[in-house]
């Protein structure tokens, strides 16, 4: 068998659970929830994979970290802003 061989979109000879299982394991270790997910689910009713509700459970993921980093972003400029104001105001009573 050649692994490196081209292959035609909508031609693959590989399954949603081959598909469903090289995603999970692959994935970053950010989206461990989703690939906890993938996994019960193949562990459950491998059957039952639906490439869709995987592409969209990962892209939740994405935006829920994507959302996540911002907000710790904000944060810490939130803190520096405090510090600086806190030094700023203690110079001033010196």
């Amino acid at each position: 068998m050649n692994v490196n061989r081209i292959i035609v979109a909508g031609k693959s000879n590989k399954t949603p659970q081959d598909i469903a299982i090289h995603i999970a394991a692959t994935a970053p270790k950010e989206c461990e929830s989703a690939v906890e997910t993938v996994e019960k689910i193949l562990k459950e009713n491998p059957a039952s994979i639906d490439l869709e509700d995987i592409k969209t459970l990962f892209q939740d993921q994405y935006t829920h970290l994507k959302k996540y980093k911002s907000l710790k972003h904000n944060e810490s400029n939130t803190a520096v802003a405090a510090l600086e104001t806190l030094s700023r105001e203690m110079a001033f009573a010196a």
